[in-house]
């Protein structure tokens, strides 16, 4: 077995090698050493994988975590933030939306800039 070694950002480390016994197997280790995601990692490939795609992996298994976390923290749908977020909307009257729309369409302001815009 072969394995090549490199140093990512923050001290991590990636490491890459082959199986005796299966010569088309193939894994990557990465190590963490800071951060809040620090541990060790590691990934399978049926081919010799290039650094960028050890490092996509391993960036998309982060990402993973990180939402999974938020979605621990703060419900899937940001419930847990957002108090009224699954409550059924207030009915906006059809008289409320027609003064509504009365005032914002003979403001003086707005005539004076769609004049402008003309």
């Amino acid at each position: 077995m072969y394995h090549h070694r490199f140093l990512g950002e923050n001290g991590t480390t990636f490491t890459v090698g082959q199986s005796y016994t299966e010569p088309d197997f193939y894994y990557a280790q990465v190590v963490v050493h800071r951060d809040e995601f620090k541990g060790t990692y590691e990934y399978e490939f049926d081919h010799e994988p290039f650094r960028t795609e050890v490092d996509r992996v391993h960036t998309d298994h982060i990402a993973e975590i990180a939402i999974d976390q938020g979605e621990a923290e703060y419900g899937a749908d940001g419930r847990r933030c957002i108090s009224n977020l699954n409550e059924e909307p207030q009915e906006l009257f059809v008289e409320d939306l027609a003064r509504a729309i009365d005032e914002f369409a003979f403001d003086e302001d707005f005539t004076t800039m769609e004049m402008y815009m003309a």
